[in-house]
């Protein structure tokens, strides 16, 4: 659960965030928190409406006739990667990854399926995973999509693929991958459904057929849970998914993904406090959690706790600095904090510059 990249991107450049007009409300995708109110016209982008940005929540048949981003189809390797000549890159990846350092792990895995093109299928899912927590999902789709060609029975990497459709709002294709993970999964070949007068065909209820099948079959089996919180969410039965996230926490309690899905669960269910308890949990386990520190300011935002989304924008943008679209966030709480004077250096996109004016913490 997330924010909606088209929204990320071209917030940067929008001027129109001068209005008078006090609003929190940020928009977002499946592994952030949706907002639950319309507010003014900061949907504005570049001279045309931007549906997806401060508005009610997407209805799940915009999606399928709006796709709401142009998808990247190439993957762009660092220049001068510095692991390139190392033995062990996939190894000191993973190590980066567990420490939090993700910028580190993205080089140490684009090191590793460079060196190994032909069977790195698992470097290419942790390198999705990489991009996945530094909220970047279209470049974590590439990565995912690429691990899946290379082993179609990837079962992590079909999961990931379909979280990372969600967040990009793209119904149908998180749905297909999720059907081809359930069908590829070993432990619940042989499952099938029986239509009934309450089956309307669609591929949404196929999939959520199988997967409470699957269900049947292991009520333990901690991504099974997953699957069914994520597609609750597609169709907006956020009490549904709470339940299954909070199934998996029972068997999982110290998976920090799970926290942050949970939170986003429930921001996109309009319980921001609770979110905001989910998010610490997530950040307990793992500190240096970009997702989950920008999901953070996003709830306190709509708490309209601007001091608190602003320390929560900053933790993000410490730990990504290439996450650009975070500076609209700060743009949108120094507006409803009517902190003018704060505009110009979030344009400037110095975050130490921030710092020595506004005299924040920023270890």
């Amino acid at each position: 659960m997330s924010q909606i990249r088209d929204n990320e991107v071209e917030l940067v450049d929008s001027k129109v965030l001068n209005t008078p007009q006090k609003s929190s409300h940020v928009n977002g995708p499946w592994d952030f928190a949706i907002p639950s109110n319309k507010v003014s016209d900061l949907s504005t982008i570049n001279g045309k409406k931007d549906s997806n940005i401060h508005v009610d929540k997407l209805k799940f048949d915009d999606v399928l006739i709006n796709p709401p981003y142009a998808a990247k189809t190439e993957y762009v390797f660092k220049e001068r990667n510095r692991f390139m000549e190392d033995d062990g890159c996939f190894n000191k990846g993973m190590i980066f990854f567990n420490e939090g350092a993700i910028t580190k792990a993205i080089i140490a895995f684009q090191a590793f399926v460079q060196q190994n093109p032909e069977d790195s299928s698992e470097g290419w899912r942790m390198l999705g995973m990489s991009h996945q927590e530094h909220d970047q999902d279209r470049e974590a789709i590439i990565c995912l999509e690429k691990a899946v060609e290379q082993d179609p029975y990837n079962l992590d990497a079909l999961l990931a693929l379909g979280v990372s459709h969600v967040n990009e709002l793209n119904s149908p294709k998180a749905l297909a991958k999720l059907k081809a993970w359930v069908s590829h999964h070993p432990k619940f070949q042989g499952v099938k459904i029986i239509e009934d007068a309450y089956s309307d065909g669609t591929l949404m209820d196929e999939v959520m057929q199988l997967m409470l099948k699957a269900r049947e079959v292991d009520p333990n089996d901690v991504d099974v849970r997953v699957v069914l919180g994520v597609l609750y969410n597609v169709s907006r039965d956020y009490g549904s998914a709470i339940q299954e996230f909070r199934s998996a926490l029972a068997l999982k309690p110290k998976d920090y993904t799970l926290w942050n899905k949970l939170g986003a669960t429930q921001a996109n269910g309009n319980r921001n406090e609770e979110a905001l308890h989910s998010y610490r949990r997530a950040l307990d386990f793992k500190p240096k959690y970009a997702r989950a520190w920008l999901n953070m300011g996003i709830s306190n935002a709509n708490l309209r706790k601007y001091e608190g989304a602003l320390h929560g924008y900053i933790r993000a943008l410490q730990l990504n600095s290439s996450a650009t679209h975070v500076w609209s966030y700060m743009r949108i709480a120094c507006v409803c904090m009517e902190r003018f004077d704060m505009i110009q250096l979030i344009d400037q996109k110095d975050l130490q510059a921030f710092f020595k004016y506004t005299k924040l913490e920023h270890s």
